[in-house]
This record gives C-alpha cells, structure tokens and sequence, in this order.
C-alpha cells in the first residue's frame, strides 16, 4: 500500500515538472527573436522588410516584453520651461500673467545655481538662509517648475533665474558674443550672483560687480491700486525691476569705463534710463500678456490706460470688472510705485517731449526718464506706421477703426508686428553700447551711437527705425555734440582717416575661434597700434594708457555676409579737467562730483574684422 502512494506521488511530481517544462518552452519561445533595437521611427519608402499578411503572425506570438533599455544618453533639451509673472505678483492669475517662459538649458544646482547665474537665497537683513530650489528634480521639472506663489520661496528664486537667465541671453545674441566681466587689462567669465531677499527695504540695486540685491517691504499706509497697506511687497517678483537689475550688472561688465566715470556727463542717468528701457522692450516678447492688452486698447498699446471688461453702468457704484487700469507695457514697476502710494509705477515710458527739461532735471532716474521717454517714441511710431495697413484692411471689412473689440486675428498680427519692432529696438540700443564714448558720455553720443552701430548692421533700415529715432530724440532737445547736421548721415560717427597712421590697423589672428593665446596675442597688437600712432589718434605720446580688453561681434545682417567687428576703449590720465571748457561753476554740486572722478580722458576703438581702424569715439 505504501509502495503504490509512493508510486502515484512519483507520476504526479513528474507530470507537475513536465508541466513546468513546456510552461517555460512556451515562455522562451515566446520571446521575442531580433536583438535589434533601433533609434529612428521606420521610413516606409526606404524599409525592404516585407509587407504585413494578416493571416500570418510573429513565430510564437507577438512579444509580450520589451527589449532592455539602452544605455544611449538621452539627447539633451534645448530650453527648460519655466513658469513666471509677466508682470508681477499683485496680478496673480489675471490673463496673460503666468507665463511659461523657455530658458536655455544646463545642468543645475539646488539654487537654483548655474554656470553664470547663481542664485544665493541669504537674507542680510534676518541672517538667514532660504531653503534652494531643485530645479532638476524630476517632480518639479515636470510641472515646468514650481507653482507661482508669493509665499514660496522656492518660486521666488525660479524666476530671478529665469527672467535673469533669458536677459543675458537677449543681450548676447543682440552683440554677437558671449559676455565677460571686463575689467582694466582683464577679462573673465561673466557670473551673477543674485539675492532674492537680501535685504528688508523697499529697494533693489547691484551690490557690487556681478551681484544684484532685491529687497523686500511692508507697503505704505498710502498704497493704492492692487497693493493692500502693509501688505509685504517682494521687488524678486517684479518682471521689470528683475530685468531692469540684470541690466545693470551686465552693463557694469560691459563698460566698466563708464561706471569707473559715473559721474561724468549723462553716465548714470543713461545706467537708469537704458536700463528701464530694456526691461519694457523685452516685456514684449510675453506674448499672452500682450495680446491681452491689444485687446484691452484696440491696437493702441501706448495707451496709458487700458479699458475695463465691462462699461460702467452707472458712477455711483462700479464693480472691479468695470474700473480700467494702468498700462503695463508703458509702466516700470506698477506695483513698485502703488505699494508707495503712487498712481502708476515708479515711472512710465512716456511722458511730454518737453526741451527745457533736460536742462533742469539732474537727478539720475528722473533724467533717465527723458531717454526712456525718447526711446518709446520712436517704438510707438514705428508701430503705428506700420500697424496702418492691418488696420486699414480691418476697416474695409465694415469694422470702426475706433472699435476696441478686435478679431483674435487681428490681434495677433498686431502682437507680432509689436513683438519684432520691440525686438529691433532692444538689439540697436545694445548693439549701440560698443559704440560710446569712453569718458563725458551723453545722451547725445548715445543717439549716435545707436544710428551709427544701426547703419552697419542694416544700411537699408526698411522699418525707419532711426529716422523715428533722431526725431523722438530732437523733440526732448537731445542734440548730439561735434556735428553741424541732425540727419542719419550726419549723426553717423565718421569713418577714421588712416591716411595719417603708420598703418591703416593691427594685425588679427583668429578672430572666429580665439583663444587665450590669440586673444593676448591681438591686444598686444592693438597696444603697439596705439603706442605707435598715438599722437594721431589724439593721444599723447609722453603719457601711458589703460587698454581694456578686445570684444569680438559677429554679426548677420539681414540678406548681407556676416561680419566682424572689434572694440576696445583707452583711458589715459591727465589733461580732462585742464581742456574742459564746459566745466561747472567752481563751489556747485556738479563741481564737487566732478572732483571725485578720475582725472582723465579716453576714446572707444571700433576696428574692422581686417583689422582696419574704422571710428575712433571720443566724449570730450
């Protein structure tokens, strides 16, 4: 009896293996049988592979797994998004407010911290620090970053990387090279380094080079708009006043010249004024918000103030929806200026051509107003000539010019038109930096400047952007020394007679593709140049000069080859005061100013890629 159970278990465990057996036969046979794995979706038209018969099937069945995962990196993204305020914080969820804007990629530190932009969350005024944001964590990559919320700090330090990030990019294809910090006989890496809560103050500044401040404050009793009294203002979620700051700090490490001369001329004023204007100019690339105001305006988006969603009913009692509000697009900072019990911002983009003002406005910011104001003149007018058409076309069709209520089309060729003339804009005024004079800057040399650097890169100028510019320029008195004429040609710095060097310029070596040695090699060329044709490029030869470092552009004008330009500014001691006729009256505030600034003089070089010297910019 023993023997037969033991029998039948015997069968029954062979069955069971058997069983297992051909379980694990139809498993194998079952998987799949190619080792190819490729990379490319299949092209039907090259693919000798034939034709699929539905009565056929794979040998042993479709695959039921996947091939192992290969261990080919995967390409990396072009752009990170980022969500951000358009405008900032106190319009929360308004249309066109939250934007996802694309930053170039880069591998990041919890700061966010970068290879340029580092972001350092350490508030001076509670000695404290705030916990870094992970930007590459997969969690917070995938929601394009973190939430917009004024009470995170995380989101806080995502949009000064962000907004700080895509500024420095702007600038560096407007002048066709990458930035560096310069400094008198040195040039390194341009790093910014940014505080989103450095201090508790309503104010936000460069602390030092390549480090911006951003504050933060408790509104006034007197804060109007959208701003509550007491309520806590953070200058980190301004778009403006962000890009306004990096500004700055890519100025000072453009023309340390002209920080080292901040008092001399227009220098601050112009710091202020160029910086405001950059930061509106590129307000318009945030196109959900512009759309918004083009329909909000009808199109004239140099309104200064925008209409409400709904007419009002009566003017005893209104609802939010039925009250208007200031144009942000014209404005810097709104919430900045109602958190100080202003009406509008701290300034606006447009205000009276009046000449008298720019001999009685001295005060940095108010003054810079003027170049701002003259700035957006010029954009305005281009915008409206060239938006006659669309509107005329609109009209046709039986609709009021008048009329607010614009077709979704109509309002994005409109944004479009707005976006590019913005765009040309930005890139003439930056390109415009390598053209200044070194020492007694002025407005004037800047609006020379900006005609001179715009007619080398497009002698056509299709779009009159300069012609709109030298008449926005003339109504506020800007009038350029050292030129009888104020026309295009005769505002252009002239070209250099080389006929009076020993040669018409230095000798370059790879310019297309530098490197440390070539770069020495070429500013010790310049040097020689310089030293060997002092007296004629109006230096004098008996006393030593600072050279700062070459700035190699590239760049591609519209239909012409691309081409090559570079710069470089001299400082040399002595002989400023002594020459100047225009010096302020001895004891005046001006006179005492004026004492604290370098005795010197100096001049900007702007060589061709041949080497050939082709303007030689002096202020005084």
């Amino acid at each position: 009896m023993i023997g037969h159970l033991n029998k039948q278990a015997e069968l029954k465990k062979q069955a069971e293996l058997k069983k297992q057996a051909e379980l694990r036969k139809q498993a194998e046979f079952a998987k799949p049988k190619s080792k190819k794995v490729y990379f490319l979706a299949p092209d039907a038209r090259a693919d000798t592979s034939p034709l699929y018969d539905p009565l056929e099937r794979p040998v042993g069945g479709w695959p039921s797994e996947t091939p192992p995962r290969s261990r080919v990196p995967p390409k990396t993204p072009e752009f990170r998004p980022l969500k951000i305020y358009a405008i900032d914080s106190s319009r929360g969820r308004t249309p066109g407010n939250i934007i996802t804007l694309s930053v170039k990629y880069e591998k990041l530190l919890p700061g966010p911290v970068g290879e340029r932009i580092r972001v350092i969350d350490y508030d001076y005024s509670r000695d404290c620090f705030y916990d870094p944001v992970d930007l590459d964590d997969p969690l917070i990559s995938m929601q394009e970053g973190v939430a917009p919320s004024e009470s995170d700090p995380h989101f806080h330090q995502q949009m000064v990387y962000a907004v700080a990030s895509e500024t420095l990019r702007r600038f560096e294809v407007a002048l066709g090279r990458t930035i560096r910090s310069r400094r008198m006989n040195e040039a390194t890496p341009f790093i910014l380094r940014i505080y989103p809560h450095g201090i508790r103050g309503a104010n936000a500044y460069p602390a030092s080079s390549g480090s911006l401040v951003f504050g933060y404050f408790a509104a006034g009793k007197d804060a109007t708009g959208r701003i509550v009294p007491g309520q806590t203002v953070f200058t980190c979620l301004m778009n403006d006043v962000i890009r306004h700051e990096t500004t700055l700090g890519i100025y000072w490490a453009l023309r340390p010249d002209h920080v080292r001369h901040i008092m001399s001329g227009d220098s601050a004023a112009f710091m202020e004024g160029f910086a405001d204007a950059c930061g509106l100019l590129l307000h318009y690339s945030h196109r959900d918000a512009l759309l918004d105001t083009i329909q909000r305006t009808g199109g004239l988006i140099y309104k200064s103030v925008i209409r409400p969603d709904a007419k009002p009913i009566s003017d005893a009692a209104q609802i939010q929806g039925e009250l208007g509000e200031n144009n942000p697009f014209i404005t810097v900072a709104p919430s900045f200026g109602e958190a100080m019990g202003r009406s509008q911002g701290l300034r606006t983009a447009l205000s009276k051509a009046d000449p008298a003002a720019l001999e009685t406005t001295t005060e940095p910011h108010e003054r810079g107003q003027i170049l701002l104001a003259a700035i957006f003149d010029a954009f305005f007018s281009i915008y409206v000539r060239r938006s006659q058409n669309l509107f005329r076309i609109y009209s046709a069709g039986g609709a009021k010019v008048d009329s607010i209520d614009l077709p979704y089309v109509m309002a994005q060729s409109l944004a479009d038109e707005a976006t590019q003339i913005a765009a040309r804009v930005f890139n003439m005024c930056v390109r415009a930096l390598d053209y200044c004079p070194a020492v007694g800057f002025q407005f004037g040399d800047f609006l020379r400047a900006c005609v001179t650097a715009d007619h080398q890169h497009d002698p056509v100028d299709g779009w009159g952007v300069r012609e709109a510019l030298i008449q926005a320029f003339r109504r506020r008195g800007i009038r350029p020394r050292g030129t009888p004429f104020f026309s295009e040609d005769g505002l252009q710095w002239p070209i250099f007679d080389t006929g009076s060097l020993s040669a018409p310029g230095p000798e370059f070596t790879r310019l297309l593709d530098p490197d440390p040695e070539s770069q020495q090699c070429n500013l010790n060329s310049v040097r020689s140049f310089i030293k060997a044709n002092a007296e004629a490029l109006g230096l004098r030869p008996s006393v030593d000069f600072t050279l700062f470092p070459l700035e190699i552009s590239n760049w591609a004008a519209p239909g012409e080859p691309p081409s090559t330009i570079v710069t470089t500014q001299i400082l040399q001691a002595g002989g400023r005061r002594q020459t100047d006729e225009s010096a302020p009256p001895a004891g005046s505030g001006d006179a005492l100013r004026r004492a604290m600034e370098p005795d010197e003089t100096g001049m900007a070089l702007v060589f061709e890629g041949t080497g050939k010297l082709r303007h030689v910019i002096r202020g005084d």
